[in-house]
């Protein structure tokens, strides 16, 4: 388990991460995009990424649109490919995958934007805060995502836009160094064994 987890995280970094799926007969892979290469996917910078894929997700179950989503699927398998590549992908998806094909290709290609198996494979710190949640605002398209991640993380604009996968950047932004503010605490995970010990122990100490 823990080899897997360095691979995932050491892939991720050298940019060799990836997810295979299955599209008509031919096996693509989906490697982590950039924001430039989620743009030429979700085909709309006025939406943020995550309602562009939830919205993706949605119309892949509509057979109306499958030209739409072959369109998306098919730059997601052509990252860092030339774009004949690409619009040979294209034509092959929508003229033999299935929509259970597609729809699949979504799901995981949604798994490997948000970077569900970098975030499982990393220990992040968790923190609450004692008095509430603070409200923000912004962020609601993908111009909001790539100044959020250059004020926090002191990025160019080409590194956020081009150069970093968005899984990366995520990573980077929910586990850099920081100080707790006043009204915020950490938290800190134990073990069922860790509890129960802790448990008889000041079980013991009021006895």
């Amino acid at each position: 388990m823990k080899n897997n987890a360095a691979k995932i995280v050491a892939d991720s970094l050298l940019r060799t991460y990836y997810k295979e799926v299955k599209l008509g007969k031919f096996t693509y892979r989906i490697y982590q995009p950039t924001i430039k290469d989620l743009l030429n996917i979700l085909n709309d910078s006025g939406v943020n990424i995550n309602e562009g894929m939830k919205r993706m997700e949605l119309i892949a179950q509509m057979p109306e649109h499958v030209e739409e989503c072959a369109r998306a699927i098919s730059y997601a398998v052509s990252i860092n490919k030339p774009e004949v590549y690409r619009k040979m992908a294209y034509q092959y998806i929508t003229h033999y995958a299935t929509m259970e094909q597609i729809v699949n290709a979504f799901v995981v290609l949604s798994g490997v934007i948000n970077g569900k198996e970098l975030f499982d494979s990393v220990k992040i710190d968790k923190f609450r805060s004692k008095n509430g949640t603070a409200e923000t605002i912004g962020a609601n398209s993908i111009f909001g995502a790539i100044g959020s991640l250059m004020d926090s993380l002191h990025l160019t604009y080409k590194e956020a836009f081009e150069v970093i996968p968005y899984p990366c950047l995520l990573m980077m932004n929910a586990d850099k160094l920081r100080v707790l503010g006043a009204g915020e605490d950490k938290l800190v995970e134990v073990s069922t064994e860790e509890f129960f010990r802790m448990r008889a122990e000041r079980r013991g100490n009021n006895g």
